[in-house]
C-alpha cells in the first residue's frame, strides 16, 4: 500500500519534511554561529596588530580610545587646500 493512500500516510509524510527542515535550520545555525565566532576572533587580533602598530609608531600616546579611529585618521590626507598653500 503506498504512504499516501494510508490513513496517517500524509501525516507522516509532513512530520518527516518538518523534521528535516528543523534538523537543515539547526545545522546552518551551527554554521552561521561558527563563522560568526571565527570573523569575530580575527577582528580582535586585527585590532590588536592595529594597536601594536599605533602604540610602535606613536609610543608618546599614553591611551587609544579606538585603534580602528586612531588608524583612520593617521592615514587620512592632509587637506587639499592646505596643500595648495604649501603649509
Amino acid at each position: 500500500m503506498p504512504l499516501l493512500a494510508e490513513p496517517r500516510g500524509c501525516a507522516r509524510l509532513a512530520q518527516g519534511a518538518a523534521d528535516l527542515e528543523r534538523d537543515w535550520r539547526h545545522r546552518r545555525n551551527r554554521g552561521m554561529n561558527a563563522y560568526w565566532l571565527k570573523l569575530e576572533s580575527e577582528s580582535k587580533a586585527l585590532k590588536q596588530q592595529m594597536e601594536n602598530a599605533f602604540r610602535t609608531n606613536f609610543p608618546e600616546s599614553t591611551a587609544i580610545v579606538d585603534p580602528v579611529l586612531h588608524q583612520a585618521a593617521t592615514q587620512r590626507p592632509a587637506c587639499p587646500c592646505r596643500t595648495a598653500v604649501g603649509q
